[in-house]
């Protein structure tokens, strides 16, 4: 009997203290709300289809994103005709290049570095645009009611 105490107080104090490391894991970069200066804009909210990137993108299938309202949410993509999904914290701000539009942060689940883009809203349409290597990328999204199933 005082074997299987020892067992069972073993066990308890085994899971009080993973339970404590479990819950102390540090900054995973989700962040609950966005820093000074920055907000959610709640214009983003729903779900969104990729209707349009210039310049043109050969091959890629269409992709969606979805923003919660509150920081979070999912970037649902096509990789050889299979559907995957990667989640992100969001936050926004104002446009720190002189531009009258707002930026939007994004830090995906599967990356370690933000990626940060102008956005605007146009005639329904959700508009982001960004610099890279090849020059400026700007991507066109509709508004839809969800995901494909």
């Amino acid at each position: 009997m005082k074997h299987v105490l020892h067992k069972i107080l073993l066990a308890l104090l085994l899971t009080v203290g993973m339970g404590g490391t479990l819950t102390s894991c540090g900054d995973d970069g989700w962040y609950d709300y966005p820093s000074t200066g920055n907000f959610w804009d709640s214009r983003l909210t729903g779900y969104w289809q990729l209707i349009e990137i210039s310049p043109a993108q050969g091959g890629l299938d269409t992709n969606y994103m979805f923003f919660n309202g509150s920081g979070r949410g999912i970037y649902y993509y096509y990789l050889n005709g299979r559907p995957y999904e990667d989640v992100f914290s969001y936050w926004c701000q104002d446009s720190v290049n002189g531009q009258s539009w707002y930026q939007c942060n994004i830090q995906y689940q599967s990356s370690s570095t933000p990626s940060t883009m102008n956005y605007w809203f146009q005639n329904g349409y959700l508009y982001f645009q960004w610099r890279n290597q090849s020059g400026v990328t700007t991507s066109i999204y509709k508004r839809v009611v969800s995901f494909p199933s």
